[in-house]
């Protein structure tokens, strides 16, 4: 019993060979074979290029952006009839080179992993001697139908009838439509790989590794802090960790493949004192090296010259003193004494919204000013205390958080890994896990708006917060109107200034400055009309006032005047 379905490949040529040909499903590798010129048949990139060079060679109308790439043949054969791995390839080659007669390129690789044997086949769009594109209209579709049933019926098996209720024109099952094969952005793709490659890997390395052979690129950054995305291969852009979700994390995966849960500690390359082919040891900082701490390299991700360890957050570890005698034992929580403890407030920090550049700050600090406000209310008001003391409280908090997250996902992860996982515990840590993961967003926000209550330990207050981003655009706005204003006096500087241009200048300068106080006034509240009618009163008041007093001036000076001639 077989039966075929068909589409198109019009993004990430090599994404969608690198999917068919991933060792996990193709028994590595074994069950891949092409016709093209390329030595190891599961090496997608190889098989890509390939394709591209065909298409060079033989001057093929160059693609539009909507051009299909490839077409992905899928031929499906019932489990009932115990089909063997090696008929099924058979039948798949025989299906792709009767249709094509052998003139396109292709690749087939043979599924073992959906828990019934199918065939994938990519073939190339352009004949590899006259560079004509292979058309695919409606009907072709139940040619390669009726020549998989031909094959099929040759060797002994029965066929599926088509159910016109659950494929669609195209032949594509809704629950079978691979995103990776669209040109979507994978991060799905991305999860399902990791999933599977941290149930059998144990160290960083051997990670990626396993990564590579299924077209994921790891792209890691060094520091303290260092940060991870991914890559399909043939993706225009990376993703990040943080994207994924917090189990994607690299504190995250590494409890995963440890099966516990793990803190970091930070160390310099500097500080290696040896290497072993499975262990390293390292200084103790501000021991002047008469500490050491010795760990299995499986612990350790590297990345230039920074290293980040991962070490069992429960159970002592044992420090090294010269000639390899005892020094002392302590804790996770006595490292921290020597090593600066990571800052778990910033692992998700980036996966928070950011406004556009057009919105000025003005809604970031509103919405920090929200979280402040609630932070305030969690930590400081219902527990009575100082902002220091409110932020120590929650970085405890989120620490205890962080390690019951990484304890549930090592639990789920052992759950995964039996042969029978039990699918009512699996749901049920997973909606813990997803418990935890609101709690430690919110614990997360919470610390880093405590720490942004205080600016350099001075209270700041909620005209501070609401006129930041305020107080940048005014002084940006005086700053433009102030580089005209010169220009202006520069154009002008040669020219008399009469009466009539002295009250211009007079004039631009006091609607400058009413500007000025308008942006003030908006910055601290909105004024009544009361409020208004007082202040333009005032005004009045007062030019009057300098009237008078000018008018009074003029008459001293006419009296002075006046006596000057009499006498």
């Amino acid at each position: 019993m077989a039966y075929v379905k068909i589409g198109q490949i019009k993004a990430t040529l090599s994404k969608s060979v690198a999917y068919i040909t991933r060792p996990d499903a193709t028994s590595e590798g074994l069950w891949v074979s092409t016709n093209t010129a390329t030595l190891d048949p599961a090496d997608f990139k190889s098989v890509a290029r390939s394709f591209a060079a065909t298409v060079e060679r033989t001057g093929a109308r160059a693609a539009g952006p909507n051009a299909v790439l490839g077409h992905h043949v899928i031929q499906s054969f019932d489990p009932k009839e115990g089909v063997s791995t090696q008929k099924a390839h058979e039948l798949g080659v025989q299906l792709i080179e009767s249709m094509t007669g052998g003139s396109h390129e292709y690749v087939i690789a043979t599924h073992l992993d959906k828990g019934h044997v199918h065939n994938h086949i990519i073939f190339n769009p352009v004949n590899l001697e006259t560079g004509k594109r292979y058309r695919m209209p409606k009907g072709r579709l139940g040619e390669f139908r009726a020549k998989s049933d031909e094959l099929s019926r040759a060797a002994g098996l029965s066929i599926i009838e088509r159910d016109p209720r659950t494929f669609g024109k195209s032949g594509w099952s809704q629950t079978e439509l691979y995103r990776v094969l669209k040109g979507d952005s994978g991060q799905q793709y991305i999860r399902t790989e990791i999933d599977k490659a941290a149930r059998f890997v144990r160290s960083w390395d051997d990670l990626e590794s396993a990564l590579a052979k299924r077209g994921v690129q790891v792209h890691r950054r060094g520091g303290a802090e260092g940060t991870l995305s991914y890559q399909v291969y043939g993706a225009k852009r990376p993703v990040r960790d943080y994207k994924l979700g917090r189990a994607y994390t690299e504190s995250s995966i590494m409890a995963r493949m440890s099966r516990a849960s793990v803190n970091r500690i930070g160390v310099d390359a500097s500080m290696i004192l040896r290497e072993t082919k499975t262990t390293m040891t390292v200084a103790v900082p501000g021991t002047k090296r008469e500490l050491s701490l010795t760990v299995q390299k499986t612990q350790v991700v590297r990345r230039g010259r920074s290293l980040r360890v991962y070490v069992p957050a429960t159970g002592r570890h044992v420090l090294e003193g010269k000639n390899g005698k005892l020094g002392k034992t302590v804790n996770t929580a006595g490292l921290y004494e020597f090593y600066s403890k990571p800052d778990l407030s910033q692992v998700m920090k980036n996966a928070e919204t950011r406004p556009g550049p057009s919105w000025n700050g003005q809604l970031a600090a509103l919405r920090e000013l929200t979280r402040e406000v609630n932070a305030k209310g969690r930590w400081m008001r219902e527990q009575g205390v100082a902002p220091t003391i409110a932020i120590t409280n929650a970085r405890e908090r989120l620490n205890e958080r962080h390690m019951a997250y990484q304890s549930t996902l090592v639990a789920v992860a052992d759950q995964m890994a039996q042969p029978a996982p039990d699918g009512q515990t699996v749901r049920l840590l997973e909606s813990e896990l997803r418990s935890i993961e609101r709690e430690l967003s919110t614990t997360e926000q919470d610390v880093r708006a405590l720490m942004n209550i205080t600016r350099e330990g001075e209270p700041m207050t909620t005209a501070d917060k609401l006129g930041r981003g305020a107080e940048q655009n005014e002084a940006q706005a005086r700053r433009n109107e102030e580089r005209a204003q010169r220009e202006r006096v520069t154009d002008q500087s040669r020219d008399r200034e009469t009466p009539a241009h002295e009250q211009q200048m007079d004039a631009e300068r006091t609607g400058q400055q009413e500007r000025h106080d308008d942006q003030a006034v908006d910055r601290n509240g909105p004024m009544s009309l009361e409020e208004r009618l007082q202040k333009k009163l005032n005004e009045i008041r007062a030019d009057a006032e300098d009237d008078s007093e000018l008018s009074q001036d003029a008459r001293t000076r006419n009296e002075d005047r006046s006596h000057g001639r009499g006498r």
